[in-house]
């Protein structure tokens, strides 16, 4: 379970500013509204909780957003938490129909609390609104690559340069079926792995084109004695041996994840086996940290 309040996250203007130009139109049809049932569809990886995030504090920005999971709708019973403005839940495509009826006992029993769920393919019976997220390509790459990688490396202290010519290139030719999720990827391994102030080439964000095909083959060198910076910050400090020690561990377990991945061509149960790691463990890893096997194979780039 996961908790927005206003002006509790550093990140909030940066999703809103950006998905104001996409959904912003929609987030107004909601304003002054309660008891909402909204349906968001769009391809795997374009972010659908950030977008649920744009319309909560778009529409209801004194109240909390609460993302639950499945078996909360299920239980039919939310959290004592006070001030919930909306409820947002993922992946009701992939429900069987005893679980969609609960989605609708659940939604019947807050009528007062907006309900947004998100969706792949299909969209469910019961949504009062729908909207389509578009995908990171019809969207723009490269805008979108620049915010991303500016949040990235702020978050690890660091600071970019810019991208170079071929690197906007590179990345307007891959064809990121990971979308967003696997946007945010690439740049946070980037954000590990470069020199604060450098210019991003293809090379240092780990992507590579020969001939008519991008790949994405991330190379993992640590940069003098970061990845992360082995000093903790002031910030850091400030928050306590404990946060920064859990924030470090998590930096060496989806670094070393990538890197079986990078090695192993993306191939989750040779990188399991040569990390002696059953291989449901390296998945529940792999979805901890919204890491995706297939960001670490070819792909062919799609014809202009």
């Amino acid at each position: 379970m996961k908790l927005y309040f206003k002006n509790s996250d550093k990140t909030q203007d940066f999703v809103q500013n950006y998905w104001k130009t996409y959904a912003g139109e929609f987030a107004a049809k909601l304003q002054n509204q309660t008891g909402v049932r909204v349906c968001l569809k769009g391809e795997a990886g374009t972010e659908k909780e950030e977008v649920a995030r744009f319309v909560h504090f778009a529409t209801k920005p004194d109240t909390v957003l609460v993302c639950v999971s499945k078996e909360t709708v299920v239980s039919g019973t939310l959290p004592p938490i006070t001030g919930i403005g909306t409820v947002f839940v993922d992946g009701i495509d992939l429900w069987d129909v005893q679980d969609q009826g609960a989605l609708s006992t659940f939604t019947a029993k807050y009528s007062q609390i907006n309900v947004i769920c998100g969706a792949i393919q299909v969209t469910p019976a019961g949504f009062s609104q729908v909207f389509s997220i578009p995908t990171l390509q019809t969207r723009g790459i490269a805008p979108r690559a620049i915010e991303v990688a500016v949040q990235a490396f702020r978050k690890v202290g660091k600071s970019i340069n810019e991208f170079s010519s071929e690197t906007r290139q590179v990345l307007e030719g891959y064809n990121w079926p990971g979308n967003d999720v696997e946007l945010h990827s690439v740049m946070t391994r980037a954000a590990y792995s470069c020199k604060s102030g450098s210019e991003l080439t293809p090379a240092k964000i780990g992507m590579a084109e020969q001939g008519n095909v991008v790949s994405i083959r991330p190379k993992l060198e640590v940069v003098g004695n970061s990845a992360p910076t082995m000093v903790p910050s002031a910030e850091e400090f400030a928050e306590g041996y404990m946060s920064v020690k859990k924030k470090w561990s998590e930096s060496f377990e989806r670094d070393y994840l990538m890197g079986a991945l990078n090695r192993h061509g993306g191939n989750v149960s040779a990188a399991a086996r040569e990390a002696k790691i059953d291989r449901s463990n390296f998945l529940r890893l792999l979805r901890k940290y919204a890491i995706k096997a297939q960001t670490f194979r070819p792909v062919t780039k799609i014809a202009a």
